[in-house]
């Protein structure tokens, strides 16, 4: 059996690279997909200034709210019985899912990239810069 394994988001390069495996896991004989969602949230701050430990947990709580907006999303998008993982934790979003791609790596990641250039790319980062280098298994990356 092959095992994908797809990024999601409700981003146009998400749903479009949710396209593309789908049609790849259709056209491929007694295959699995799975999609992963992941959420960054900001590490809690312990500092003697409660102002900032105070900031750090009402954004994690706009975070959250939008992540359950967005799997709301995902959950209408997807076909039934998908298999949606949401992965949660005070990381960085391309951390989080090397951590769980390397926990049990499948045949193929894919994922979709939104074509960041310079500047942009250098302080923003690009989370399938990242897999590419640090998942162990192959990741295929869908051009936005």
């Amino acid at each position: 059996m092959i095992k994908n394994t797809k990024t999601a988001d409700d981003t146009p390069v998400s749903r479009k690279a949710i396209s593309y495996g789908l049609r790849l896991h259709e056209s491929i004989p007694q295959s699995s997909i799975q999609f992963v969602f992941a959420v960054g949230l900001n590490p809690t701050s312990n500092t003697s200034i409660n102002l900032l430990g105070s900031l750090d947990r009402t954004n994690n709580l706009e975070i959250e709210h939008d992540a359950q907006n967005t799997e709301n999303a995902l959950r209408q998008r997807l076909p039934d019985k998908a298999d949606l993982q949401v992965i949660t934790g005070e990381q960085s979003v391309e951390k989080l899912i090397e951590d769980f791609i390397n926990s049990n790596p499948p045949d193929m990641l894919i994922m979709g990239s939104s074509n960041r250039t310079g500047l942009e790319k250098w302080v923003l980062g690009s989370v399938s810069d990242h897999c590419i280098h640090h998942c162990h298994c192959p990741v295929t990356i869908i051009k936005a």
